[in-house]
């Protein structure tokens, strides 16, 4: 189980989170909704330590996180796909996969899991050799979360996966990410598109300047006037 106790993270004098809970149980797929600025960016960084927290702990397996470092927690099994993908331009697409396992020594699993990586996205495939910054939006944003999987992560953070792509390619992607998950990795998403990541996550919790206000099951959140109200489009 990966556990948030309580965190608490400020930037200079403003609180962005204000004692943030939550769970993600091994082989959950769990979605985290709100609006632009709630603070659900931030709860990925400080779990991923990007940002310190000024009070709180993460958790892993009962083993404490916070105070280790980003690439100690990335070889711990955690991995985040930023928001607005971060890949290498003027590196290959074979060069950004290798990137996403620089932690790791074994060369023979590093083959072997490109060689899965692109069996996900055959698209990328057919561009191994392309330069990642003349990818399209959708196939770049293929290409950040197949690097994040190269890290052989058994918790994936997905920041804003669906961020500008077309609706048929958000289709793809979210196709993809419940293919990861049914693969063993447990999933924390952040999504813009709510109904879209309730219908995929198993669970959910939605958050308001900086506090969580609700959660529950997916089903749960769907029905929920409030939740419908404020970000389902009141459908």
């Amino acid at each position: 189980m990966l556990k948030v106790n309580n965190i608490v993270l400020r930037y200079g004098g403003i609180l962005a989170l204000k004692g943030v809970s939550l769970e993600v149980n091994k082989g959950e797929i769990v979605a985290l909704i709100g609006a632009n600025g709630a603070g659900k960016t931030s709860v990925l960084k400080a779990i991923m330590a990007v940002e310190r927290v000024s009070s709180g702990e993460v958790y892993l397996d009962n083993v404490l996180l916070t105070g280790l470092s980003t690439d100690r927690i990335v070889s711990m099994g955690l991995c985040l796909v930023p928001e607005g993908r971060r890949i290498f331009t003027r590196m290959s697409v074979h060069e950004n996969l290798l990137m996403g396992a620089f932690l790791r020594k074994d060369k023979k699993g590093i083959q072997d899991d490109i060689e899965k990586v692109l069996t996900l996205f055959p698209r990328l495939k057919e561009r191994l050799n392309q330069k990642a910054g003349t990818l399209s939006g959708g196939e770049q944003q293929m290409l950040a979360i197949a690097r994040g999987m190269m890290s052989r992560p058994k918790y994936l953070f997905l920041d804003e996966p669906s961020l500008g792509l077309a609706p048929v390619l958000v289709d793809e992607i979210f196709k993809i990410i419940k293919e990861i998950n049914e693969s063993g990795t447990s999933l924390l998403i952040v999504e813009q598109n709510a109904v879209k990541a309730l219908k995929l996550a198993d669970r959910g919790y939605v958050i308001e300047t900086g506090n969580i206000t609700i959660s529950g099951t997916s089903e749960e959140l769907l029905n929920s006037e409030h939740v419908r109200a404020a970000y389902l489009g009141g459908h």
